[in-house]
């Protein structure tokens, strides 16, 4: 080391142009080069105290047996807090609470089974009234995200599931259930497993013609039955009424019927069928309003 060490109180300030710690070579890589003391698969580089007469601080070391991976550990002296805090791998991973984020570029993991969670926290130390939120992985179920919500003034970790990405493929949202409309339903589900909103405004319409080619002579072919859901499925314990689409498709109504992404058929739209049956009520309309006009003149004679 070249420079100038000042004494400042009980403490030294180094003014110099570069520094090297541990070797006697010239690195020449940086204004500071540390090279530290092996002990087993990994090297101490150095040592960051909290304050110069404190016992805590944290450890930064490297690893021996890879090119480039360090890791951060909190140290108190004489003894190591076991895993790790923060990881940097040589192939550009990050591991918080893990020494090998191998699955993907950021890693969060928890020791002792509890669940690793990211918070966002818009302002911890303020009111008492801003709101944070948690992601964590479920406790009882390893796999499913769970999103949680508290107040972000309280050191402690709240209970409150808001919304849930479990790891079947489906989404449960805690309230959405209480929250309750008199409009119609006007979400789809594609088979692709896609939202989407159903409108029913021409300003979302084209090439708008009316359907009056099929109608009673199509309805008096659907059958009306009652089921149950298939084992497994949510509703496999209630009974429904209501159609079959295969059904529906034979009945010639093939516009009301969707296919799954492999052309097989696989549900029914239902606003499309009420189309359907208000043609055939008009029909019917249409009959009954010949049939009085017979009748009348019958009773005319």
């Amino acid at each position: 080391m070249s420079g100038i060490v000042n004494q400042v109180g009980s403490r030294s300030k180094i003014v110099t142009n570069s520094v090297n710690i541990g070797t006697t070579t010239n690195l020449d890589q940086g204004v500071l080069t540390v090279a530290g003391q092996s002990t087993g698969t990994r090297t101490n580089l150095m040592y960051l105290k909290q304050r110069y007469d404190s016992s805590y601080g944290w450890k930064f070391q490297a690893d021996n047996q890879s090119t480039g991976d360090l890791y951060f550990q909190r140290h108190e002296v004489g003894t190591d807090v076991s895993g790790e805090v923060v990881t940097f791998k040589a192939n550009g991973h990050v591991g918080i609470g893990t020494d090998n984020p191998a699955f993907c570029n950021l890693e969060v993991s928890a020791a002792g089974g509890s669940q690793p969670h990211i918070g966002l926290v818009p302002n911890h130390t303020g009111n008492a009234g801003s709101r944070n939120w948690q992601l964590k992985t479920n406790q009882t179920s390893w796999g499913d995200l769970v999103f949680m919500v508290g107040a972000s003034n309280t050191g402690t970790p709240n209970d409150t599931v808001v919304m849930e990405l479990r790891s079947n493929g489906r989404v449960h949202i805690t309230s959405i259930y209480s929250v309750t409309t008199g409009g119609g339903a006007n979400v789809h589900v594609d088979s692709a497993g896609l939202l989407h909103r159903s409108t029913s405004s021409r300003r979302y319409k084209r090439n708008i013609t009316d359907f009056n080619v099929k109608g009673l002579s199509e309805i008096l072919n659907v059958r009306t039955v009652s089921f149950q859901g298939a084992a497994g499925q949510p509703d496999e314990d209630n009974t429904h009424v209501g159609f079959i689409a295969e059904e529906i498709d034979e009945a010639g109504l093939s516009e009301v019927v969707e296919l799954n992404d492999e052309g097989v058929v696989d549900s029914i739209n239902y606003q499309g069928l009420t189309a359907v049956m208000c043609t055939a009520i008009q029909e019917l309309s249409a009959k009954n309003d010949a049939l009085e006009a017979r009748i009348l003149a019958l009773e005319s004679v």
